[in-house]
């Protein structure tokens, strides 16, 4: 399972956002190898070696079907199609939403603008 996170992620972020949603996988990656460093010591004085690394196996064979389910086909399919697929929900359907249409919609978070106020209500007087 080891490549898998690298090859998946590579194929399934459109280009707009493919920057960040692979930095967030690979923190996520890189934060579940120390935990099973961690864990391991302590897993195999309870369970011995031989239950630890069964233990292991039971969540990579749960990972592997959770992806063998839910992630679709990829393979020869052109990043419009891979992102059209993704753009869709993953269970269920949403009522009168238009998954083909690329929007952007901009929060605003309360704090300092570009000038130093706090808010825009907040003018010089």
């Amino acid at each position: 399972m080891g490549p898998m996170p690298w090859t998946i992620i590579s194929e399934i972020y459109p280009l707009w956002c493919r920057c960040s949603d692979i930095s967030v996988a690979t923190f996520t990656n890189w934060i579940f190898n120390p935990l099973v460093s961690i864990t391991f010591i302590t897993l195999t004085k309870k369970f011995t070696r031989f239950g630890t690394f069964l233990l292991y196996a039971g969540l990579t064979v749960f990972g592997a079907l959770v992806l063998y389910i839910w992630l679709p086909e990829t393979k020869g399919k052109r990043l419009e199609e891979v992102e059209r697929l993704f753009a869709q929900p993953w269970c269920g359907s949403v009522n009168g939403a238009d998954f083909n249409t690329k929007t952007i919609q901009y929060v605003h978070i309360r704090g300092l603008n570009r000038d130093g106020r706090e808010s825009e209500l907040d003018s010089p007087e």
